[in-house]
């Protein structure tokens, strides 16, 4: 029962710290929690949740907020963009992802899914690689 509740106490803080830079971010950009929303297709009461860390932010919408905000998602988790964890190879690979995914416009949502799953991989073995 213990590891339960460490589990959602962790979850919970990665949440605030996401939400806290989707919120500096979107400041230091000059937007509007309601032009956020709005771009994303949510109320502005689930952004403002998702910045207070309320919600259980998932990697898809880290990377909508990462598009409209013009910032790497990878800010979003909190590992800087020129950490030596990170190998030129795997930033390779994620910035092939990235353009790759914007040239293909008739993908199928099993496309999308297919890059969702290979992107919270990435996460998963990001998140090891810190934590070790």
């Amino acid at each position: 029962m213990l590891v339960g509740k460490f589990t959602l106490v962790k979850i919970n803080n990665i949440n605030k710290e996401i939400g806290a830079r989707i919120k500096l971010a979107r400041i230091n950009s000059n937007l509007s929690q309601d032009s956020i929303a709005e771009d994303l297709g949510i109320s502005v009461s689930a952004y403002s949740n998702m910045e207070r860390g309320a919600v259980d932010i998932t990697i898809k919408r880290i990377v909508q907020v990462s598009e409209i905000l013009k910032l790497n998602w990878i800010y979003f988790l909190g590992i800087p963009a020129n950490n030596n964890e990170l190998s030129d190879k795997n930033m390779q690979s994620l910035n092939e992802l990235k353009i790759s995914s914007r040239l293909q416009k008739n993908k199928t949502p099993i496309d999308f899914e297919k890059e969702i799953n290979f992107l919270k991989s990435e996460v998963s073995k990001l998140k090891k690689k810190i934590n070790n």
